[in-house]
Parts: C-alpha cells; sequence; structure tokens
C-alpha cells in the first residue's frame, strides 16, 4: 500500500488540514479504493470476477449474488508504518429466494500529525480518522450472470474538521460459456466481471475545496481447475482504470490442495502479495503479506460461515412448500370427504321417514366405508334395522324379524 505511506507523509507535513488521499501514478485515490479481505489482497487484489465471498462488496458487488452461505469476516492490519492502522469488517445474508444483502465497514486512521502555523511553529499533534460504511444487494440473474450494487458512506475527521460524502458501486458478472449454451465441463469454469467503483463519487470537504474520491473502473477474468472432490486452483487477471490514472494490471494465483487449506499469491502493479487460508468446519483464518516502500504490511482476519447453503435452504424451502401443499391436499379431501358422509347420512335419515330401509342401509353402508367410526352411523342404522324389524314382525314374518333385531344389536349392543 505504498499511496497510503504517502498520504501520511502528506498530511504530516501539511501547514493546514485537508482531506487524506493517496496518489498514484498522477492520480488521486482514497485510501478505501484499494479494497479489503485477506484473500483478495494476497491474490494480488485481483478479485474482480473470482469474488464470491464476504468481501464482494468492495470488490465486484455482482459477487454478492454468487455467495452460497452466510459469511461474517473480520481483520485487523499490523503496524502499517507512520502510526497507520486498518480494521475491516463485512457480512454478507445470501437468500436463494431474494438476493444476498451486505454490509461492510472499514476503518483507517493516521495518528501523530504535527500541526504547525504559517511560521511553522509545532501546535501539537492532530489524528485523521476515516470512515467506510457500504451497504449492498447482489442477485443471480439466470445460471450465467448476476448484477449488483452498493450505496457507501464516507467520513474523515482530522484536528478537529469534518466531512462526508456519498458513493454509488455497480458491477456485472457473466460465465460467457453458459452465456452462449457451451454445455462442456471446462467451458463452465471461465469467469468474466466488470464494475465500477464510485460510479456516483463521493466528495469530500474538510475547510476550502472538496475533493472527490475518483472513478474506477475495474474489469478481469477468472478460470477455475477443479481437481478431486474439494481441490482447485483458481487465476485470475484484472485491469482497473482510475480517472485520470494510467491502467494497472493484477494478477492472483489461489491454490487449494486440500478443502482445509488455501495457498495464495499475486502482483499487484509491480508489488508482490502472497499468504495463506486455514478453515476448520465453518471457521477459516486467513493471512496476507503485502510488499510495499516503507514496510511490509501483514493482516489476519478471521472469517465465520454461517447457517446452511443457498442450495439447502432452497431444497429446504421447497419440501416445506411440498409438504404444505400435501397437507392442504389432504385437509380439503377431508373437507370433501366430510361433506360426502353428511349428506349420506341425511340420506339415510329421509329413507328412514320413508320407510325406505334398503336405500337408507345402502347410504349407511357407504358411510362405513368412509367413515366407519362415524358417531351417528351405528345409531341411525340400528335404528333402520329395528324399524325394519318392526314392520317384519306386524307383517307375521317373525323368522325375518328375528334376524333383523340380532343386526341391529349387533350394530348398537345394548
Amino acid at each position: 500500500m505504498r499511496v497510503r505511506r504517502l498520504c501520511g507523509c502528506l498530511l504530516a507535513l501539511a501547514l493546514a488540514p485537508s482531506p487524506g488521499r493517496a496518489a498514484d501514478d498522477q492520480g488521486t485515490q482514497s485510501v478505501f479504493g484499494f479494497g479489503a479481505g485477506n484473500r483478495a489482497l494476497a491474490m494480488g487484489s485481483a478479485f474482480v470476477a473470482a469474488a464470491d465471498d464476504a468481501s464482494s462488496l468492495l470488490w465486484n458487488p455482482a459477487g454478492l449474488g454468487r455467495v452460497r452461505r452466510a459469511e461474517f469476516q473480520a481483520s485487523q492490519s499490523g503496524d502499517l508504518g507512520l502510526g497507520f492502522r486498518e480494521e475491516y469488517a463485512s457480512v454478507v445474508l445470501p437468500s436463494w429466494r431474494w438476493g444476498a444483502a451486505s454490509l461492510v465497514f472499514r476503518h483507517f486512521g493516521v495518528g501523530g500529525i504535527e500541526q504547525r502555523d504559517p511560521a511553522n511553529v509545532l501546535l501539537g499533534s492532530a489524528e485523521d480518522s476515516e470512515i467506510e460504511a457500504a451497504l449492498g444487494y447482489g442477485r443471480a440473474l439466470g445460471p450465467a450472470w448476476s448484477a449488483g450494487a452498493a450505496v457507501k458512506l464516507q467520513r474523515q475527521s482530522l484536528a478537529g474538521l469534518s466531512a462526508s460524502g456519498l458513493g454509488v458501486d455497480l458491477g456485472v458478472t457473466v460465465e460467457p460459456a453458459r452465456a452462449l449454451g457451451r454445455t462442456a465441463p471446462w467451458s463452465g469454469e471461465w469467469t468474466w466481471a466488470l464494475a465500477a467503483r464510485n460510479l456516483v463519487a463521493p466528495s469530500l470537504r474538510l475547510d476550502r475545496e472538496s475533493v472527490a474520491d475518483p472513478t474506477a473502473l475495474r474489469t478481469g477474468m477468472a478460470y477455475r481447475i477443479p481437481w478431486g472432490h474439494q481441490s482447485s486452483v483458481l487465476a485470475e487477471v484484472d485491469v482497473e482504470k482510475v480517472r485520470n490514472v494510467g491502467a494497472r494490471l493484477r494478477a492472483g494465483l489461489e491454490c487449494r490442495p486440500f478443502s482445509m487449506l488455501a495457498l495464495r499469491a499475486g502482483l499487484d502493479g509491480g508489488s508482490f502479495s502472497a499468504g495463506t487460508g486455514i478453515r476448520w468446519r465453518d471457521l477459516a483464518v486467513d493471512y496476507a503479506l503485502q510488499e510495499n516502500p516503507i514496510a511490509t504490511e501483514h493482516r489476519v482476519g478471521l472469517s465465520f460461515l454461517i447457517g446452511p447453503s443457498v442450495d439447502e435452504s432452497r431444497v429446504a424451502a421447497r419440501q416445506a412448500e411440498d409438504e404444505a401443499l400435501q397437507r392442504k391436499l389432504a385437509e380439503a379431501f377431508r373437507a370433501r370427504q366430510g361433506e360426502q358422509v353428511e349428506g349420506l347420512l341425511e340420506q339415510a335419515s329421509q329413507a328412514r321417514a320413508k320407510g325406505q330401509w334398503a336405500r337408507a342401509l345402502e347410504a349407511l353402508a357407504a358411510v362405513a366405508t368412509l367413515a366407519p367410526d362415524h358417531p351417528r352411523r351405528a345409531a341411525l342404522e340400528a335404528a333402520c334395522l329395528r324399524d325394519k324389524a318392526a314392520e317384519l314382525e306386524l307383517g307375521g314374518d317373525l323368522a325375518g324379524a328375528a334376524v333383523t333385531y340380532d343386526l341391529a344389536l349387533a350394530t348398537l349392543p345394548g
């Protein structure tokens, strides 16, 4: 982070407070223009196409649409030299139905800045504190495309002065082979991305002049080579073009010999970076090393995966929907069956009233099939049999009456 060192020197020598900026190839860029997340930094900041974790919001908001599990990241820089310090935290919450939302907080501070009057008399020391908070959203648009956007607030405080500014980032990611309908196994591992940082540029004014964080366009191509069950190699090449600054080339490599270990290396312009990551279940520790002219930077961070994956949530939601549908169908069937049973009981009652014993008993037989434990069925059937037996008895058919009485007693003992 050579540009951050230059920023600190300029602040320390300034006679009047001014917004802290980073000079790079005759341009000015915010200290937040260099991203965060130890995985990306260790890969030489070549991450615009590979972005698929909680740091995606800073590199390419479209990468949020490719995040598979909720994740929290946090990192703390070591001594960056000249009193610099930096903290970073982010969280992403993906949903298979609604897309992914992300929140990022970054803080960058410099202490021990000398304050002098126009006569170069030392007045004391001051601190510079810069904060960026970003809220973003990304969504997959089919199997090949994803898009995202972020709104962010930048705030700087220096020697009793403060200023804030709002910015907007946009990004898009596509897997070219899938977008073209190619189905070869190797073709689906290519990813191309384009991101615009500060498409709406935040502008801060501490004293007399407003200083804008310039627009930066990033594009890159990544290719992932899987082998085995959980091993892979990821390579990416990016180009970044900041307004009024020459294009910057970045390249990065990540090798995962097995699921618990990741080895990373990269080049950011002419600066070398490297790092490693160790994962145990849902917890990962990531380390990044970056060269710069003042002091080699060391960063350590943690990340936590939270809850089920997007695919698992989708399967669980569809199972729940299927179960709910089955319950509704079962309830509708029971309701319909209940209506049929009540109709048959009413038909049996009417037939009994008319002395149509055969018709009444036929309806009650259907009720016995549909709802054998219905409380009204046995009583009504026994009443029909008793009335039929009485009629047979009056007609002189004593044998038939005796058999029918026995049936009535069997149907409703007592």
